[in-house]
């Protein structure tokens, strides 16, 4: 049986790079198609655009539909970026909800602390402070966290080194004093009010 050719005059079909071919004219077997089809730039690059994986010749439809379903796909990923965009401006990214919290609860912890109202807290503000704190260890101390006297914590918070913590300073270091901040996030609340035992207990 003579080998099945490709031969150059009308086209009838195409069947992409498999091993059923419909050929038109007369030089060019299956195996020196495969062989040589890409040193044929142009003619391989125009069936790559238009010959699907079916080896089918994709019709002007079915193209258009590809574009479209491409450009729509462009669009949503815009959109997408734009709704991200505009959630971290107004601060609404999940991330920056948890920071706010985190600060908002700072803050309020401050305060309750700062009893004096002058912006700063003491080593005997934050002494009195810690003696309404339960005097057990904190469940979720970080391993390796060791035992901080009041004028360590301060010292290890007080940026400026004018003796005093002001709020910037402890929220930008509270976590620096790992046992401090374990005990508080597990005793005062998010007004920054520090949880009775009993109503503690109850919950």
């Amino acid at each position: 049986m003579s080998p099945v050719t490709l031969r150059t005059s009308h086209v009838a079909h195409y069947t992409w790079l498999t091993h059923t071919v419909f050929l038109i004219s007369g030089s060019v077997d299956e195996n020196e198609w495969l062989a040589n089809l890409s040193s044929c730039a142009g003619l391989y690059a125009a069936l790559q655009e238009n010959v699907n994986a079916a080896g089918e010749i994709a019709t002007f439809d079915e193209k258009a539909e590809h574009a479209a379903t491409q450009i729509q796909s462009i669009q949503r990923a815009k959109s997408a970026d734009k709704e991200v965009q505009k959630l971290k401006e107004d601060g609404k990214l999940p991330g920056q909800i948890r920071v706010k919290k985190v600060d908002e609860w700072g803050k309020s912890v401050f305060r309750q602390f700062d009893t004096d109202k002058d912006g700063k807290l003491s080593a005997k503000e934050l002494t009195n402070a810690l003696k309404l704190l339960p005097k057990t260890k904190p469940g979720k101390v970080p391993p390796g966290t060791k035992f901080q006297s009041v004028e360590a914590m301060i010292s290890s918070m007080d940026s400026d080194g004018d003796g005093g913590v002001d709020e910037n300073e402890w929220l930008a270091n509270l976590s620096s004093c790992a046992g401090l901040y374990a005990a508080l996030q597990e005793n005062v609340n998010a007004a920054g009010e520090i949880d009775a035992v009993d109503a503690k207990a109850e919950a």
